[in-house]
């Protein structure tokens, strides 16, 4: 079995009373978060800058205390593990010029999100990543 290791992060934003998600679609025709594999000795957290970098063209920093690992076989023999974060944008447009796998990259409304996202795993991460947040909106 093949293991494969990539890292990304989701972002949401608030406009007005809802959030948007950052999503990307692939050239395959599917949409998720930005995310890709590990390069070399990278950290986690710098693939995962990276990579949103990459394939949204946003500079983030990651809300600490949030990490969650979804898994899956893409094919068979390979064995997948995705460690996601949260994204806060510091700055940087969107824009997918530098990676060739993104066709567009686009804000949605979180309902529209869910549905829109190829993966179970993946709108499972996103309602935790939601649900993260509400709480530490509620602690301020």
């Amino acid at each position: 079995m093949i293991e494969e290791r990539s890292c990304g992060a989701v972002m949401l934003r608030k406009n007005e009373e809802r959030y948007e998600v950052l999503l990307v679609k692939h050239l395959a025709s599917h949409w998720g978060f930005p995310k890709g594999h590990t390069d070399g000795d990278e950290t986690e957290e710098e693939t995962a800058i990276r990579e949103v970098k990459e394939e949204s063209g946003y500079d983030i920093l990651l809300e600490p205390g949030f990490r969650e690992t979804s898994s899956y076989l893409p094919k068979p023999g390979t064995h997948k593990t995705v460690t996601y974060f949260i994204g806060n944008i510091i700055g940087g447009e969107a824009n997918c010029e530098e990676d060739p796998g993104i066709e567009k990259v686009e804000w949605f409304p979180y309902t529209e999100a869910l549905a829109l996202l190829a993966y179970q795993d993946d709108v499972a991460v996103l309602r935790r990543v939601r649900k993260y947040l509400k709480e530490q909106e509620s602690d301020e």
